[in-house]
């Protein structure tokens, strides 16, 4: 099963910190949020992960790479204009066509993703 984790947004809220880094990196002890997020998703057998930015695009894929050093496989997908909360997965609707997991990339839980069923979610 795929997963989506949404990154793009601007992080207005916690300015300062994110005019250097978006908010889905900035760093929960040794490791970002993001990251956190990625080793959850693959304790829980997920190894498929799309990536929807925006904001500092560039930033977040050159610090997560290709999810190798996370034992997963990572995807980018870049607005080249903000499309808004769910506007990104416009950009992925050849990739998403079965039932998926979207996450927002500021967002730390302790759900099982494993026991968590994928809702239906249409595009288009």
């Amino acid at each position: 099963m795929k997963v989506v984790i949404l990154a793009g947004g601007l992080g207005t809220r916690l300015k300062p910190f994110t005019e250097i880094i978006p908010k889905p990196l900035l760093p929960m002890g040794e490791k970002s949020l993001m990251e956190l997020q990625i080793y959850s998703l693959k304790e829980s057998g997920f190894n498929n992960i799309y990536v929807a930015t925006n904001y500092k695009s560039d930033y977040v894929e050159a610090f997560l790479g290709k999810g190798k050093k996370y034992g997963v496989k990572l995807h980018f997908s870049k607005e080249k204009k903000p499309l808004g909360t769910c506007g990104p997965l416009s950009l992925l609707t050849k990739e998403l066509t079965e039932p998926f997991i979207l996450l927002n990339g500021d967002i730390l839980t302790k759900l099982n993703f494993k026991n968590t069923p994928p809702f239906k979610f249409i595009i288009g």
